[in-house]
């Protein structure tokens, strides 16, 4: 039978009055007790045998039950304090456990923050680098290709130089020469109008040339201001040809124009169109002699 139903019964028929069979229950208690080794019920079986023993003045065995009650009462206490102490001990045993791992778990967050900051350290030093290294390559190309384009434009200013310096040569030395020589009297009566002829030629070639300069600086500093136009730059240059028909014919030469397209329409600057017809032109008139054909293809 259940502690909880002789405690019951056992207080049931102390109630009514009924002595012996409470003490039977309560026999029944104290083996059950004792079985359980429950020392809280076996002290109040002890209590209700002292209170029972007390009233039939039984003093000896009251005495007896009272100081097994006191006995018990004070190994119940004393299990309670070791339990109680033992319950701290285990909790104090958790919450160091706890903040253990938890200080742990700390330590791995940290690592792992830690960690992923050097990663992005590094990604971002590499990415630096690499962007370092390219602009210094970038530079370094920049610098090379600059210094390559100085050297081609100095060896075009010493080509330029040399060329011009060769064709103001040319025209001064042949004026100088037939000067002296008009100047000593070594010019036969005969030749003088074939030597004026020379020098005014020589002279219209020396003004072409400082012309043509002109030209060059005035496109350099942006002086002129190209006038373009929309038209059919075939028949534009067939009309500048043909300009040129009647001095070609007075010097016996056949000057054609062939173009390879019949039309065609583009933007071009007239003056400058003109200008690379015209000096090719001259130069054929010049170089050619009588008799002789020059062909012009656009």
């Amino acid at each position: 039978m259940p502690w909880n139903h002789v405690s019951l019964l056992r207080r049931y028929t102390l109630k009514i009055g009924d002595e012996n069979t409470a003490m039977t229950y309560l026999a029944t208690a104290d083996r059950l007790a004792h079985d359980l080794h429950s020392l809280e019920h076996q002290a109040q079986i002890a209590k209700l045998y002292y209170d029972i023993y007390a009233k039939k003045d039984d003093c000896r065995r009251a005495l007896h039950y009272y100081r097994t009650f006191d006995q018990l009462s004070d190994s119940l206490t004393s299990e309670k304090n070791i339990v109680h102490m033992q319950n701290m001990r285990v909790r104090y045993e958790h919450e160091q456990r706890r903040a253990e791992v938890n200080a742990l778990n700390e330590e791995y967050q940290t690592e792992k923050s830690l960690k992923w900051v050097s990663i992005m350290a590094a990604v971002l030093l590499f990415v630096l680098g690499g962007v370092t290294m390219s602009f210094m390559l970038y530079a370094l190309r920049s610098r090379k290709r600059k210094q390559m384009e100085q050297h081609q434009m100095e060896e075009m200013r010493i080509s330029f130089f040399t060329n011009i310096t060769h064709e103001f040569r040319t025209p001064l030395t042949v004026i100088l020469g037939y000067s002296r020589m008009m100047e000593e009297g070594k010019v036969p009566a005969g030749d003088m109008a074939k030597v004026g002829s020379m020098v005014s030629r020589q002279g219209t070639r020396l003004l072409s040339l400082i012309n043509q300069l002109l030209d060059i600086q005035k496109v350099k500093s942006n002086i002129g201001h190209p006038d373009w136009h929309h038209g059919d730059i075939v028949l534009f240059m067939a009309n500048i040809i043909e300009s040129h028909l009647n001095m070609a014919h007075s010097r016996q030469i056949t000057l054609m124009y062939a173009p390879k397209q019949k039309k065609m329409m583009c933007d071009f600057v007239p003056d400058y169109a003109r200008r690379c017809c015209v000096q090719p032109s001259d130069k054929c008139h010049k170089v050619l002699q009588g008799g002789r054909t020059g062909a012009c293809g656009a």
